[in-house]
């Protein structure tokens, strides 16, 4: 994520997963918006600036 849109920033990860295809997920939250110990439950790579 590289922008803080509000719309994104209350996405709960499960929600998120619907924007993902196949394969491993991996979130850059460059902006260190999203709760990293959710995302990492919900099975993300996640990494934030």
């Amino acid at each position: 994520m590289a922008v803080a849109h509000e719309r994104f920033r209350r996405m709960q990860p499960d929600r998120l997963a619907a924007l993902f295809g196949d394969g491993p997920r991996v979130l850059l939250d460059l902006k260190g918006e999203l709760d990293c110990d959710a995302c990492v439950s919900a099975g993300y790579r996640y990494w934030r600036l």
